[in-house]
């Protein structure tokens, strides 16, 4: 029995995870909806996403555009749950379970056990 412990717990699928490039050198301005001015970083309130324009004194969200941006930096991506692994959520819990393969001793105890009960309610 010297068979490879990882052999028995193989993946239905391996995955591929594809390079992830992010690009630190994107600037994305805030302009002013009333008078299209650029609004700098000391005039947002980013916990807020309220900002104040310094050339009209107007005040405006900037929700939109944050919005869009986590939109279109958001990465997705499939990953198969492995052969055998269960998951059960129930509230904030998760329950994992893994299904466990039977060994050929467990198989031949249990398929004895109805001959020994047989033998020992003749003794």
């Amino acid at each position: 029995m010297s068979r490879e412990p990882l052999e028995e717990y193989k993946f239905k699928e391996k995955l591929s995870l594809r390079d992830l490039t992010v690009e630190i050198d994107t600037v994305h301005n805030i302009n002013c909806p009333s008078c299209s001015a650029n609004v700098p970083a000391n005039n947002l309130n980013i916990q807020t996403n309220i900002a104040k324009c310094h050339s009209c004194q107007g005040i405006f969200s900037f929700h939109q555009q944050v919005e869009q941006l986590s939109n279109q930096n958001r990465v997705s991506q499939e990953i198969l749950q492995p052969e055998g692994v269960e998951l059960s959520r129930f509230l904030n819990e998760l329950d994992i379970s893994i299904a466990q393969p039977w060994s050929g001793i467990e198989i031949f105890l249990i398929s004895i056990i109805p001959f020994l009960v047989f033998i020992s309610g003749l003794v």
